[in-house]
């Protein structure tokens, strides 16, 4: 097939075909798989993979499984403060760095997305500065307090129930 690509003047590109029939393997190329005259679709219906057609408790086992330790023993201690703790008091409970929470609660972001579930929902965060003093608190999500008892990583229960 004989295309070439062109710039317009808006910036936006566009492509001319030597043929009617280049042109028309063109648009096809550019299509969603539907036709206006037909219900029927010309291309493969999309397969979810495992982790979306996995219902919520199994995506939840499965991004603590994924996630680290630390960010497991974040997770265990913001659990027990659901109306939430400030970062300092989360670094010192979990013996973790204040300075390291942005990589090891990014893991369990990471995870989530991975598994379909929205970060959100394990824990959130807000930022808050009251004078000179800046500080951020962190809160457990509603799955992460839905299921922290139920999640297991390495046959061990990530909170005593």
């Amino acid at each position: 097939m004989s295309v070439k690509v062109f710039w317009g003047e808006d910036g936006r590109p566009y492509a001319e075909a030597e043929s009617p029939a280049e042109a028309l393997e063109l648009i096809k190329l550019g299509s969603n798989g539907f036709s206006k005259h037909s219900s029927k679709p010309d291309a493969q219906p999309v397969v979810l993979p495992i982790s979306m057609k996995e219902d919520i408790p199994q995506r939840v086992k499965r991004v603590f499984s994924e996630s680290s330790e630390r960010s497991v023993a974040i997770l265990k201690v913001l659990v027990k403060h659901p109306q939430g703790i400030t970062g300092e008091s989360l670094a010192e409970n979990s013996k973790q760095e204040v300075a390291a929470f942005g990589g090891i609660l990014g893991a369990v972001t990471k995870a989530a997305r991975k598994c379909g579930l929205k970060p959100e929902y394990f824990f959130y965060s807000q930022q808050k500065i009251e004078g000179s003093r800046r500080y951020r608190t962190y809160w457990p999500g509603k799955l992460l307090l839905e299921h922290i008892s139920m999640v297991e990583k390495g046959g061990e229960k990530l909170v005593g129930a």
